[in-house]
């Protein structure tokens, strides 16, 4: 499976193992084309979110055909949790030490 070695020593940790191999043996039966479309498919999908307007709007048509969703959350709303997302602890710590007294920071502490 990947053409990946292991050694007595490694330790590998597989909480669905029988998830793994049915989805290996899926994958293991479909055209080489096929699973290279989904993989670039995968990937654009995850980053079409930051590319014009014209591509999160086709984004928009295929999860309103497939999930029935009709609206797109807001731009500002998107920005918000991208910052959160890869910055989360940083904004925190800028919100704690703009919004709650010394006293209490240290108490917390």
């Amino acid at each position: 499976m990947g053409n990946v070695t292991l050694v007595d020593t490694d330790r590998v940790i597989v909480s669905e193992l029988e998830y793994i191999r049915n989805v290996s043996l899926l994958v293991d039966q479909q055209p080489i084309r096929t699973v290279q479309n989904y993989m670039i498919w995968r990937f654009m999908m995850s980053q079409v979110q930051y590319m014009p307007a014209k591509f999160r709007a086709i984004r928009q048509t295929f999860y309103q055909v497939f999930t029935g969703v009709r609206t797109a959350s807001s731009r500002a709303v998107r920005c918000a949790n991208y910052v959160n997302d890869n910055m989360g602890l940083a904004v925190s710590k800028l919100y704690i030490r703009n919004n709650f007294d010394k006293t209490a920071r240290n108490e917390v502490t």
